[in-house]
C-alpha cells in the first residue's frame, strides 16, 4: 500500500469520525447545566422508564427543565419541521433543543408537549461532553454546596437568586423538583426568589389557618343553634317536661 492511499483512507475514517461525532464533541462549547436544572434532570432520570414515558410535559414544564423559552422552542420546533420537510433531518444537531421531539397540538387542543423519556435523552445528548453524572440514579453530590439542589438553594441562595416552584391549588409553592418526585407537577410554575417563596409560604399557611379556624367557629355555632332549636322544642311541646 502506497502512502497515498494510507493517507487517503486515514483522511476517510478521520471525515467517517467526525460525522459521527455529535458537533458538541467537535468543540462546541457547552456550558455545564444549572442548579435547578441538575435537580430537575435527576429527578425525571430517577424515575423508571416506563414512567418517564407516561410523564407527558408542558411546553412550560419543559422549557423550565432543559431552560429554554416557550417562543424560542416554538421556533425551534419550526426548524425542525422545515429541515425534515427538506430531507435534511440528518442536519438537525442532536445536542440542540432542536431535536427535541415533541407531540403536536391535537384539533382540540392548543398546546404542544412533550415526552420525559425524550427530554432525558436530550439533556443525556447535550451534556455528555461535560459531564452526565447528574443524570444517574444515585450519582454522588458536587463538592460545591450550591449544586445540592433545593435545600441548598434556601440556604446560600443570594437575595435576587431564584428557584422554580409549582403552586399548589393551596398557594403553597412546592420545589419543582419534589413535586416531579410525589407526582403533583402542575404547569402553574414560578421562579421566585427567597423574599417570595416565604411570603407565598406564610400567606398560605395563614389561609389554611384562617379556613380552619372559620370551620371550627361554624361548626360550634351550627351545634349551638341544632341545640337551642331542641330545648325549644321540647319545652314548647304540649304536656313538656312540666
Amino acid at each position: 500500500m502506497t502512502r497515498e492511499t494510507e493517507g487517503a483512507m486515514a483522511e476517510s475514517t478521520t471525515k467517517s469520525k467526525s460525522k459521527a461525532v455529535p458537533r458538541a464533541a467537535r468543540g462546541k462549547r457547552i456550558d455545564p447545566p444549572s442548579n435547578e436544572q441538575t435537580a430537575l434532570a435527576r429527578e425525571l432520570a430517577s424515575l423508571t422508564r416506563s414512567a418517564q414515558k407516561r410523564l407527558i410535559l408542558t411546553t412550560k414544564q419543559t422549557g423550565i427543565i432543559i431552560n429554554r423559552e416557550p417562543k424560542t422552542m416554538e421556533a425551534d420546533r419550526r426548524k425542525q419541521r422545515a429541515l425534515k420537510a427538506a430531507g435534511q433531518a440528518d442536519q438537525i444537531d442532536p445536542t440542540h433543543p432542536m431535536s427535541l421531539p415533541y407531540i403536536p397540538a391535537h384539533s382540540d387542543e392548543r398546546e404542544v408537549h412533550y415526552v420525559a423519556s425524550d427530554v432525558v435523552d436530550y439533556l443525556g445528548r447535550r451534556y455528555a461532553t461535560v459531564d452526565r453524572s447528574f443524570l444517574k440514579r444515585g450519582a454522588p453530590l458536587s463538592a460545591d454546596p450550591a449544586l445540592r439542589g433545593f435545600r441548598s438553594w434556601l440556604s446560600q441562595a443570594s437575595v435576587a437568586e431564584t428557584w422554580p416552584f409549582c403552586i399548589q391549588a393551596d398557594g403553597r409553592p412546592l420545589d419543582m423538583a419534589e413535586a416531579i418526585a410525589t407526582g403533583r407537577l402542575n404547569d402553574d410554575i414560578e421562579q421566585l426568589n427567597l423574599r417570595e417563596f416565604s411570603t407565598r409560604l406564610a400567606d398560605a399557611a395563614s389561609r389554611a389557618t384562617s379556613l380552619g379556624e372559620s370551620i371550627e367557629v361554624g361548626a360550634a355555632v351550627r351545634t349551638a343553634k341544632t341545640r337551642g332549636a331542641a330545648k325549644r322544642t321540647t319545652w314548647d311541646k304540649p304536656g313538656g317536661p312540666i
